[in-house]
Formats: structure tokens, sequence, C-alpha cells
């Protein structure tokens, strides 16, 4: 859905979901960065994203508390713990991309199926209340999807 990222060990993130026609899967968040052992790997969410259905989702990576926190609805969704990657921006010229994820590695092309709305990136941790208060502002503005043209 969402990515700034070159390879498996490079700084930078990457935010998508498994496309599997049909299936309801997770929101998954990879992410590296400046630290000795910069990859973590993937983070997925808690809840699955529910396919034709307006969903507020929002992530947020805190390198002070080395947290990473999932939110789903304005409501914290899966939090980990102890994730220190240092600087996810450090050194990476690559392009941000919306509803395309490149190829590294093993990792696959990505073409985002669905529709983006809204779409915010803070340089800064967001706090659950921010969270909370910028779902409640959306909610009810959108309408489930029942047909993509």
């Amino acid at each position: 859905v969402i990515s700034k990222k070159l390879s498996d060990v490079s700084p930078g993130y990457a935010i998508y979901n498994d496309q599997s026609p049909g299936i309801n899967t997770k929101i998954n968040l990879r992410i590296g960065g400046t630290n000795p052992d910069p990859y973590l790997g993937m983070l997925p969410s808690s809840s699955d994203v529910v396919l034709n259905r307006w969903q507020h989702w929002a992530v947020s990576y805190d390198p002070v508390k080395q947290t990473v926190m999932w939110f789903k609805n304005g409501n914290n969704d899966k939090t980990y713990a102890g994730i220190n990657i240092g600087n996810m921006d450090s050194g990476n010229s690559r392009s941000l991309t919306f509803g395309y994820a490149e190829t590294w590695g093993t990792f696959p092309t990505i073409h985002y199926q669905g529709y983006l709305d809204n779409v915010r990136i803070y340089p800064r941790a967001l706090l659950a209340s921010e969270i909370s208060a910028i779902y409640a502002e959306t909610a009810g503005a959108y309408r489930d999807v029942t047909s993509i043209y």
C-alpha cells in the first residue's frame, strides 16, 4: 500500500497486505533502520483487513519508547515492544510510493487493489489519543465499497 524501501536490509518501510482473492488478511509493516541488525521482518496487525468495508488503519513507530503500535478504527490493535531500528530514512533515496511496492529479494512486487484516502505521514510518533481523534474526525465520512470500477 505504501513503500519507501529498497531491500530487506535497507532503511525504510513498507506497509502492505496480502492481496489473495477473497481472503481477509492482516496488514503488515516491514521496517529497517540504521542499527547493526536493521532487518526486523514483518510486523503484522492483529486484526484482519475486512474486504469491502471502510476501515481506518494507523501505525506508529516510536524510537524513544522502542514500540510499533497498530491501530484499527481508533483502537490499539497490536503493540510490539523492544523495536530499536534507529533512523528509518537514513540513506534511503527510494521514492515514496502509494499503491505499489517494488520487488526486492524474494519479496514480490505488489499492486494494491482498492481505495486509499486521507493518507498522512507524520515526522513523529503519534499518541494513541491523537490517532483516536483522527479516526473520530474521519469516521462516518466514508461508505463501504461494494465494487471497484
